[in-house]
């Protein structure tokens, strides 16, 4: 018996010794440095010969013009009866929504001249002597938008409150229900729809359609159980459910930075771990410190010289790194590639790949915003679906 409670503490104390030195392991990884590095990625279809367009405001589907709910929702206990969080004008107003919001993607881009749908439906509106008329204008291509379709699910439901309460006398605990919270749950889906025609030969140059859900519960009242009576108590005072449009506007603002990606080069921001330094050198300490406050100029002079003085690889490596984070990726390359080759070390080779791939991407985003390149031009229409809370 003595021996066997003699190993239990032995295990104890080893399980906590490993418990201690995994959380410190966790802790050191969380420190570790790292630096935020941007490259300017290409659009997914070249557009870099279609500058300037007209973007028409963003219609609605038949069904989706006609659809509102006649439901209302009941809570029988109470006897609160809500009408839908669905306004007759939801629909016009996603429509509007959609319209601003894919508008301002395109207008803020920097990349296209942008004629805004307060003037290109007129011109649509005119037939071919409108389309006569937008070439004039200097107008390549003609953006179309529609809600394809608005959906929403409402509904009442209910939840026990529920305590733990432990008897004094046996010492045992127990699960009561104390109450009911009572909630209007809604689920809201939209799916937008974009195509971009050549005005010229109305070839589709990008086309993509986006689904997305967004779905919320609104606690409305409260009973509170008081022995063998309860007590009510309203937290939502309106004759309506919530309005759905701020869930409507929220999934079409969602969508825009995928379509961003597909239209226009646009920066992508990553994070980048240092070389840990290793073997230790004193002289690179501060400079560890100075990249994680953001001073990354003077953090790449010390790395820097340290490499030049001594060929310590983490200095030379993480000076790569400083360099890229400033922006100038092509010094970044060359002086990666000379760490590399000198040291052999497979993660500056890691690096370089990285760094290189990036130089790629980079260059061709430069080309299609100089109108250069004819890679990546794509009628491929594509479906997303985008879920969210």
């Amino acid at each position: 018996m003595v021996s066997y409670q003699k190993s239990e503490v032995c295990m104890r104390k080893k399980s906590g010794c490993v418990a201690v030195l995994a959380s410190l392991a966790i802790v050191l990884a969380s420190c570790q440095s790292t630096v935020t590095v941007k490259h300017l990625m290409p659009a997914t279809v070249n557009m870099g010969s279609y500058r300037t367009i007209a973007v028409a405001s963003t219609d609605l589907s038949a069904s989706t013009l006609s659809f509102y709910p006649t439901w209302s929702i009941s809570f029988d206990d109470f006897g609160y009866h809500f009408s839908s969080g669905y306004e007759r004008n939801s629909a016009t107003r996603a429509a509007v929504i959609a319209t601003d919001s894919f508008t301002k993607t395109m207008q803020e881009s920097g990349f296209f001249t942008v004629l805004p749908p307060s003037e290109t439906d007129k011109y649509l509106a005119l037939g071919d002597d409108g389309l006569a008329l937008l070439k004039q204008k200097g107008v390549k291509a003609i953006v179309t938008s529609s809600i394809s379709y608005l959906d929403l699910d409402e509904e009442p439901y209910s939840e026990d409150i529920v305590e733990y309460r432990t008897n004094p006398t046996t010492k045992t605990t127990s699960k009561c229900v104390v109450g009911r919270k009572y909630y209007i749950s809604q689920k809201v889906t939209v799916s937008f729809t974009y195509l971009v025609r050549d005005i010229e030969s109305g070839t589709i140059l990008a086309s993509d359609t986006f689904t997305g859900k967004r779905s919320r519960e609104t606690e409305v009242a409260r009973r509170v159980f008081k022995g063998n009576s309860f007590v009510d108590e309203k937290l939502y005072s309106f004759a309506y459910a919530p309005s759905v449009t701020d869930m409507i506007s929220s999934i079409l603002d969602g969508f825009q930075e995928k379509i961003a990606r597909k239209l226009m080069p646009s920066w992508q921001y990553s994070s980048v771990a240092l070389m840990d330094n290793k073997p230790k050198n004193a002289n690179v300490k501060d400079a560890y410190r100075l990249a994680d406050s953001g001073k990354i100029e003077e953090a790449y002079r010390v790395f820097v010289a340290e490499w030049e003085n001594s060929g310590h690889v983490p200095s030379g490596y993480n000076a790569a790194l400083m360099l890229e984070a400033m922006g100038n990726l092509s010094d970044a390359v060359t002086l990666m590639h000379q760490v590399a080759n000198e040291s052999g070390d497979g993660k500056a080779y890691t690096a370089l790949s990285r760094m290189l791939s990036a130089q790629k991407e980079q260059e061709e985003a430069q080309n299609q915003i100089q109108g250069t390149s004819h890679d990546g031009e794509s009628g491929v229409t594509t479906t997303q679906i985008i879920t969210g809370n």
